[in-house]
């Protein structure tokens, strides 16, 4: 699918509405995209678990500027929008016209993942396209926030260019992105924390997840945001590996961390594992949390996505 393509499916008149079946009731899912924009199709990650690459395809396709910004207002003319967008984002959620530098390597390309183990020299990874997407959206009469709603690949942030330029595009992004874009939290998916389980479902150490929250500490609650950007993490949690504890619907189970190790979860020092296991409420997706106590018994817990 071509740019223009994409264009012209999303510029068609749709409605925005729920199907007539509903007749009128709430969706909550509904709720959470109605101020939402799509920025691209496509993701190059290639986790092994996720078909997003098998349906939308490896290659990002993009939408242009204006084709953007034209559905942006035709969302701020609904009746009930109060300025404030939940998303601007896609699959992953830097990802907007990033390709590789020569794309015939790429058609040639058996590599299931850009990525991963590594970022590939090819990609051009530069944010500076999405930035100037975010700056005018932002510019537009009635927009009070964007927020970014979509998983952050934060590998991408992480990753060192070749390009000084590219690396100082990544870093205003990352800048960007925590102080002006997060709506209470910033959605990352480690996925694990067991190096191993990670690299077969082809993420990014755990490591890189810790280096990540120390990078964007500087941009947090109480330095130069008024926002609450803290982080929300999204984990997976294998059937067969669960076990059931005392208490009614309460699952308890081990993360991969070894008894001993710091999680960097929490803030108070002596952050040490004496159990390491993951706690659930029966309500799914909702009060999640990793639950570690350490060996003098104090529990510190962190909101987490569970994928079961």
């Amino acid at each position: 699918m071509s740019q223009e393509e994409l264009d012209h499916a999303f510029d068609l008149p749709y409605t925005r509405l729920p199907h007539p079946k509903y007749k009128g009731k709430r969706i909550p899912a509904y709720d959470m995209i109605k101020f939402s924009i799509n920025l691209h199709r496509g993701c190059f990650g290639g986790c092994a678990f996720c078909t997003i690459s098998a349906h939308q395809g490896k290659f990002i396709v993009s939408r242009s500027k204006k084709s953007i910004l034209n559905e942006v207002k035709e969302v701020i003319q609904l009746p009930d929008f109060k300025g404030y967008l939940s998303d601007l984002g896609g699959p992953s959620a830097n990802m907007y016209q990033m390709k590789g530098k020569d794309e015939s390597i790429c058609k040639k390309c058996k590599r299931p993942s850009c990525i991963h183990p590594k970022v590939c020299p090819n990609l051009n990874s530069d944010h500076r396209p999405l930035l100037d997407i975010y700056k005018a959206v932002d510019a537009l009469p009635g927009i009070k926030k964007s927020f970014i709603g979509s998983g952050v690949r934060y590998d991408l942030l992480l990753h060192q260019s070749k390009d000084a330029a590219i690396n100082r595009s990544t870093n205003e992004y990352t800048r960007e992105l925590i102080v002006n874009h997060v709506s209470g939290r910033l959605k990352v998916a480690p996925e694990h924390t067991s190096d191993r389980v990670l690299s077969i479902m082809r993420k990014p150490s755990f490591d890189l997840f810790e280096t990540f929250k120390k990078n964007i500490r500087p941009y947090q609650p109480g330095r130069e945001s008024t926002s609450t950007a803290h982080t929300v993490l999204y984990l997976f949690t294998p059937r067969l590996q669960r076990r059931r504890y005392g208490g009614t619907g309460c699952h308890h189970q081990t993360t991969g961390l070894s008894s001993g190790a710091s999680t960097g979860l929490y803030p108070y020092s002596d952050d040490r594992s004496h159990r390491s296991m993951v706690y659930r409420i029966p309500s799914i997706y909702i009060r999640t949390c990793i639950q570690r106590q350490n060996s003098t018994g104090k529990t510190g817990s962190t909101t987490i996505l569970l994928l079961v």
